[in-house]
């Protein structure tokens, strides 16, 4: 039975990652404290990666090695649970996720260059690699959501931690240098009120 994900529609990664901390803060504590300045990175890499005014399209979300059947003749795609509308850098994240990878890689560049169809722009690649970290980011959620109801995440927690960190140190200064410096958005709803 599918589950109904339409409250989903239209909130980014960042908020279904913010859940995924809320729910395991009642077990493990108060993870936003404890994770507060990373929160402030991601946080405000979702608001400048949004910026860049990229279209939401039908994404799987879920894309990963678990998920492809190959064959000689075929490739098949399965599992279509979290399936939906979403900013495709997400999936490009998805898929570079178990790479241990740094961002100016010629492997990071060719798999663009397939997506595309052509060699990627600065800002696409700042774009995809901002939703990298964006993915890696609700994967930390993820664990320690799962960790919060005794259930291991092995050693992803942390692999997806420093990633997401490493990629969102490298994206914010560019982004920053685009389209001008940001504070915390959500210290900003919270000051106005309006969140």
């Amino acid at each position: 039975m599918m589950k109904d994900m339409t409250f989903l529609i239209g909130k980014s990664t960042i908020w279904q990652c913010e859940r995924l901390f809320k729910e395991a803060s009642k077990m493990k504590g108060d993870l936003f404290k404890i994770f507060e300045k990373e929160w402030i990175m991601l946080r405000k890499l979702q608001k400048y990666a949004d910026m860049d005014g990229v279209k939401h399209t039908m994404c799987h979300n879920d894309i990963n090695i678990d998920n492809v059947l190959m064959t000689e003749d075929t490739l098949d795609i399965i599992d279509y649970e979290f399936a939906g509308y979403n900013d495709p850098g997400y999936d490009f994240g998805r898929v570079i996720a178990g790479l241990d990878y740094e961002v100016d890689e010629p492997k990071i560049k060719d798999i663009l260059e397939a997506y595309f169809g052509r060699p990627a722009t600065e800002k696409e690649h700042l774009h995809w690699m901002a939703y990298s970290a964006i993915h890696n980011w609700h994967y930390v959620g993820w664990a320690v959501y799962k960790e919060s109801i005794n259930e291991s995440s092995r050693d992803w927690m942390v692999f997806f931690y420093k990633q997401a960190k490493k990629l969102a140190s490298w994206c914010l200064p560019q982004y920053e240098a685009i389209y001008g410096p940001m504070e915390d958005p959500k210290a900003a709803c919270i000051r106005k009120k309006l969140c």
